[in-house]
C-alpha cells in the first residue's frame, strides 16, 4: 500500500494508469463507501508550485460545472504535496466498448424480421449511437456557455453511467498541459493526435467546433471500427487532418455522410458552430432511419403476398390440368383423378362427373323425339351445379364467400410477426424511445390488433404527449417571457406545468411594472457616454474613469458603477440593452480574436448583414467598453456580468494610443491595455440606443 498516495479521506485500492498530468486512482470513499477515482498531480510537475496551483484552479472551474453528461468532481485539496482531485467513478470507457465489439471486424446490417433495415453495431442499434451524440452535444453547449471548450476530446476521457448516459471527463485538464513549461516541450501522443482538429494543431484559437472536430472522428470511429486519419507518426497524421478530405463512410452508412461532413469539416466557418444545430440534424436522420426501415417493412409484406399469389396461381393452373383432363376422362379414370386434386376441391369432381354424364347422354340419344326432354334433363343438372357450386367449398368460412382458410403454419407465421414487433415496441418503451416505440406498435397493429397492444400504444401516446409538453414548457422557460409561457398555455391551457406557467407570468408582469419604473428612473440620470474615437493618453484615462465611478483594476478599485442589463431577441439575435448607459452590445461577439484591420472588417460585415435589424454597430469607445468591467469576478472568472459571452476574454476599442497601437479592455484581468495593432483580441459590437 505504501506506494499508493496517503489521501485523507479515500482508501485507495489500485492505479488505473497515468495521463500527462497526473496518475489516476480507483478509491472508495470511507465515508459513503462509494467507489471514485482520485487523480494527483505527477511528482515531477509539482516543483513547479505556480503550476501546481493552475492545477487547482482548472479543478475548481470543472467542479462548477453541472450537467448530467459532464462528469462530476466532488472534491478538491492539496496534502503533504499531493495536489489531487475526486470525481465520479464509471468502469465503462466509450474505448472500452469500442473495444468490446470489435468494430472493425463485427459490423453487420441486419435484416431479421423483428429489426428489418435497421443497422446494427454488434448488438446496438444506430438510434442508440445517436442518442449518445445527441447528449455529448448538449453537453458541449452548455461547457461553451458557460466558458469551457474541452480541447482535448477523445474515446478513453468518455465514460458511461450503468442507465448507459454518456459522461465526459477532464474539461479545463488541456488548460493545465499549456500552463506547464515542461510539459509543452512535449509533442502530443499519436493516440490524442487521432482527435485533433486543424485549429488544434495549427495552434489557432478554438471554439465549440473543435470540440464538435473530435466528436466527428469518434462518431466515424464507432461507426466503421477504425479512425479516419491515421500513421504510424504524429506529424503525419496532423497532416492528414489539416489536408486530406474527410473520409467516406462505407455505403451501409452513407446516411451518416452529412452528419460526419459537417462535424468535421476543415474551414471553422463550414463546421457545425453549436450543439443544437446538430441534434436537430440527428432527429431528421431519426426520422429518415425509421421512414427508410417502414418502406423496408412495406416491401417485404408485398414480397411476401406476391409470393403467396404466385404459390395460389401455380396451384390453381395445377388444378386447371387435371379438372380439363377429368373432363376427357372415362368415369374409372377420373376417380383416380380426383384423388390428386386437394380435398377444397373434391367437389368439383362432383360437378365435373355430372356433366360428363350428361354428355354421354346426350351422345347415346338417336331418337329426335327424346332430344327435348334430354334437354331438360340437362338443364336441370346445369342448374343443380349452379346451385351446389357455392356450398360445395368446405375451405370457406361462413359469411367470408370465397376466402380461403389460413393454414396452422400461416396463423403461426402471423402471431410470429406480430410478437416480434410488439416485443420490439416494448423494448423501445422502457428504454424511452417513444417515437421508436410507436413506429414499432404501428406495424404490430397493421398484422393484428390485441387489448395488450392498444394498452401499450396508449401508454407510448401519453408518454410523447407528455414529452412534447415538457419540452414546450422547458422551452417556455428557456426563453422566460411572458409571451413564452402564454403560448405553452395557449396549447396546454390543463397541462401539467399549467399552474407553474401562470405563476410565472404573473412573476414576469411584477418585474415588468418594477423594470418600466426603474428605465424612466435611469432615463433621468443615464451616464452619457463619449462615441466618437479619439488618441486617449493614459492620465486621460485614469481621470474619466474615477469620475465616472467605473472599475478597473488599477485605476480605480473602489470603482462601484451599477450597470442595468436587459437581455432580448431580435430577427433570431442576442442583444444586450444597458439602461445604466443608453448602450446596446452584441451579446456574443466574435468567435475569434482578431487583428485591428480585420476587427474594422467584422464590423463592416456584421452592418452589412443588419444584425438584430441594426446597420451602426460600431467599435466601443474606451469609456464605453470600460463600464462593462465588474468590480469583482464573476464565477466565469471574469471581470463581466455573465450575461455576456465568455468567449471574448478581452476586447478592442475603437480608441488609439498613437498610428501603431490602440486601447483594449480585458476581462480576465480588469484592467485596461496598450496593444500594438496587429494584437489579436476579439470585437464587441455597440450601437448608441435612440
Amino acid at each position: 500500500m505504501g506506494e499508493f498516495p496517503d489521501i485523507p479521506g479515500y482508501k485507495i485500492e489500485e492505479k488505473l494508469g497515468q495521463g500527462r498530468i497526473g496518475d489516476v486512482y480507483l478509491a472508495v470513499n470511507e465515508e459513503s463507501d462509494q467507489k471514485v477515482v482520485v487523480k494527483v498531480l505527477i511528482p515531477d510537475l509539482i516543483q513547479d508550485k505556480k503550476f501546481a496551483k493552475r492545477f487547482l484552479y482548472e479543478a475548481r472551474r470543472a467542479a462548477k460545472l453541472d450537467h448530467p453528461n459532464i462528469i462530476k468532481i466532488l472534491d478538491i485539496g492539496e496534502i503533504q504535496d499531493h495536489y489531487y482531485f475526486v470525481m465520479e467513478y464509471f468502469p465503462e470507457s466509450l474505448r472500452r466498448r469500442i473495444i468490446n465489439r470489435q468494430l472493425s471486424t463485427n459490423l453487420v446490417q441486419e435484416t431479421s424480421e423483428d429489426t428489418v433495415g435497421s443497422i446494427y453495431i454488434e448488438g446496438v442499434d444506430v438510434h442508440e449511437v445517436l442518442d449518445i451524440f445527441r447528449q455529448l452535444f448538449d453537453a458541449l453547449d452548455y461547457a461553451y456557455q458557460e466558458g469551457a471548450i474541452h480541447r482535448d476530446l477523445h474515446p478513453e476521457n468518455i465514460f458511461f453511467r450503468e442507465d448507459g448516459t454518456p459522461v465526459i471527463a477532464d474539461f479545463y485538464m488541456t488548460r493545465v498541459v499549456n500552463a506547464s513549461r515542461i510539459l509543452e516541450k512535449q509533442r502530443a501522443t499519436i493516440s490524442s493526435v487521432h482527435y485533433a482538429s486543424p485549429e488544434r494543431i495549427l495552434k489557432k484559437s478554438m471554439s465549440i467546433s473543435s470540440d464538435i472536430y473530435s466528436l466527428g472522428v469518434i462518431l466515424y470511429e464507432m461507426l466503421t471500427g477504425k479512425v479516419p486519419f491515421d500513421a504510424n507518426e504524429v506529424a503525419a497524421v496532423e497532416n492528414q487532418h489539416i489536408n486530406e478530405p474527410v473520409p467516406q463512410l462505407p455505403e451501409h452508412f452513407i446516411l451518416f455522410q452529412p452528419l460526419i461532413d459537417r462535424m468535421m469539416a476543415k474551414a471553422v466557418e463550414e463546421r457545425a458552430q453549436s450543439g443544437v444545430e446538430l441534434i436537430l440534424m440527428i432527429q431528421e436522420l431519426n426520422e429518415e432511419l425509421l421512414e427508410k426501415e417502414s418502406k423496408v417493412d412495406v416491401q417485404t409484406e408485398e414480397e411476401k403476398d406476391a409470393e403467396e399469389f404466385q404459390m395460389e396461381e401455380e396451384k390453381e393452373a395445377e388444378w386447371g390440368q387435371l379438372i380439363e383432363q377429368e373432363m376427357g376422362a372415362g368415369l374409372e379414370e377420373r376417380t383416380e383423378l380426383a384423388q390428386d386434386l386437394p380435398p377444397e376441391k373434391e367437389f368439383i369432381v362432383q360437378q365435373v362427373d355430372i356433366l360428363g354424364r350428361a354428355s354421354q347422354l346426350l351422345t347415346k340419344l338417336q331418337n329426335p323425339r327424346l332430344l327435348i326432354s334430354a334437354a331438360a334433363a340437362i338443364v336441370i343438372i346445369v342448374l343443380l351445379v349452379v346451385i351446389i357450386a357455392p356450398w360445395g367449398d368446405s375451405g370457406t368460412k361462413e359469411g367470408e364467400g370465397s376466402q380461403r382458410v389460413l393454414s396452422t403454419e400461416e396463423q403461426q407465421e402471423i402471431e410470429n410477426r406480430y410478437t416480434r414487433k410488439f416485443r420490439a415496441a416494448q423494448r423501445d418503451f422502457k428504454a424511452g424511445r417513444y417515437e421508436e416505440a410507436l413506429h414499432q406498435s404501428t406495424q404490430a397493429q397493421k398484422i393484428k390488433t390485441t387489448k395488450e397492444l392498444e394498452t401499450l400504444k396508449q401508454k407510448i401516446e401519453v408518454k410523447i404527449a407528455g414529452e412534447k409538453e415538457d419540452k414546450a414548457f422547458q422551452q417556455a422557460s428557456k426563453i422566460n417571457t411572458r409571451a413564452s409561457y402564454e403560448e405553452y398555455l395557449n396549447k396546454y391551457s390543463a397541462g401539467r406545468h399549467a399552474e407553474e406557467a401562470q405563476k410565472k407570468i404573473e412573476e414576469l408582469i411584477v418585474l415588468e411594472k418594477k423594470r418600466e419604473a426603474e428605465k424612466k428612473k435611469l432615463a433621468v440620470s443615464r451616464v452619457k457616454l463619449r462615441s466618437n474615437y479619439k488618441i486617449l493618453l493614459a492620465s486621460e484615462i485614469k481621470s474619466r474613469i474615477i469620475k465616472l465611478g467605473f472599475f478597473e483594476k488599477y485605476y480605480n478599485k473602489t470603482g462601484n458603477f451599477r450597470n442595468n442589463y436587459e437581455t432580448r431577441t431580435i430577427n433570431n439575435h442576442k442583444i444586450i440593452i444597458d439602461y445604466a448607459t443608453g448602450l446596446i452590445w452584441h451579446q456574443a461577439g466574435s468567435a475569434e480574436d482578431v487583428d485591428y484591420q480585420m476587427a474594422l472588417l467584422w464590423m463592416k460585415e456584421l452592418n452589412r448583414q443588419k444584425y438584430a435589424g441594426y446597420a451602426d454597430w460600431r467599435l466601443p469607445t474606451l469609456e464605453e467598453a470600460v463600464s462593462l468591467l465588474e468590480s469583482r469576478e464573476s464565477k466565469y472568472y471574469l471581470y463581466i456580468d455573465p450575461l455576456f459571452s465568455r468567449v471574448q476574454k478581452h476586447i478592442w476599442t475603437g480608441d488609439k494610443v498613437d498610428d501603431n497601437k490602440g486601447w483594449a479592455i480585458d476581462f480576465y484581468s480588469g484592467d485596461v491595455n496598450r496593444v500594438p495593432f496587429n494584437y489579436k483580441s476579439y470585437v464587441r459590437p455597440v450601437r448608441s440606443e435612440r
